[in-house]
């Protein structure tokens, strides 16, 4: 059960309800999860500060259903403003920004995902100026997102904290990803219904590079990366890296790469190099 104080009442919202949480109406956090296994729904949240913070917080085995966007907005100079989904908890939204006012900043406006949350986004992502994406977790199982639009990161990556966690890309029309530099990812997986992944940005894979169904579509200036010790898997005629892709380590490994319609995998076993040592492979033009 979550209420939300307004001037001259109290309210459970219900799926057409904008939500906003605010301190000059909000005396407490806003949680959803007091009672273990709850559920709650609302139009839209704009998260907001003043000069204090309130934060939103969804535990316990719970779920939030947002019907529209979910807005991070840190406006003014008080605590970090945080939206937490824990303890293997769900909060889905049409839209995600996460936004404060300080350019660089780690301690502003901030999304936090683990303990086995889920984030479900069924269009854009944007990490803005003064906003940090955190799916990490001290242990496994960290954060999945699900994201079925863009992802826009106007920070560095460090701005968006991965390890451990899980990114689905499951939309059913082209996906970009464009950041200021190379996106570090744990595992992403490409899950989609339809369209390709289509990089504007290189991307860094930490941990596995799932393929289930999907194209991921780059060039050398969009260079799929994958860092020593991780792993690709799922390739298939419908699922694979059509353009570069580069290997770092001497594990053998087997390049998911194809063109066209068509995966074209090759391999590499027998690397005597050091564990800095890198190799790409990927379709000619």
């Amino acid at each position: 059960m979550w209420t939300i104080r307004r001037r001259d009442d109290v309210t459970i919202p219900v799926l057409t309800t904008p939500v906003v949480i605010d301190p000059t109406w909000a005396a407490r956090n806003c949680e959803v999860g007091l009672v273990p296994a709850s559920a709650a729904e609302c139009a839209s949240i704009l998260h907001t500060s003043g000069a204090a913070s309130r934060q939103l917080i969804v535990r316990n085995g719970s779920t939030l259903t947002i019907d529209g966007p979910l807005t991070v907005s840190r406006t003014a100079v008080a605590g970090a403003l945080t939206a937490s989904v824990l303890d293997n908890s769900q909060l889905s939204c049409s839209t995600l920004a996460i936004t404060g006012i300080t350019p660089g900043a780690v301690n502003e406006a901030i999304v936090r995902c683990d303990a086995g949350g889920t984030v479900r986004v069924e269009d854009d992502l944007t990490i803005g100026v003064g906003g940090v994406l955190d799916l990490t977790s001290a242990v496994v199982p960290s954060g999945t997102l699900y994201l079925g639009g863009d992802w826009l990161n106007l920070e560095d990556e460090l701005k968006f904290q991965e390890p451990n966690s899980v990114i689905i890309l499951n939309g059913n029309v082209d996906q970009t990803i464009t950041t200021t530099g190379p996106e570090v990812l744990a595992t992403l997986r490409i899950q989609k219904t339809g369209g390709d992944l289509v990089l504007n940005s290189p991307i860094d894979i930490r941990t596995e590079l799932d393929l289930s169904s999907g194209r991921i579509t780059n060039t050398a200036t969009e260079l799929v990366s994958m860092r020593a010790g991780s792993v690709a898997s799922n390739a298939s005629d419908i699922s694979f890296v059509h353009g570069p892709l580069q290997k770092l380590g001497n594990t053998p490994f087997t390049f998911p790469v194809g063109k066209g319609t068509n995966l074209r995998p090759c391999g590499l076993t027998g690397i005597t190099g050091g564990s800095g040592s890198g190799f790409t492979a990927g379709a000619s033009p």
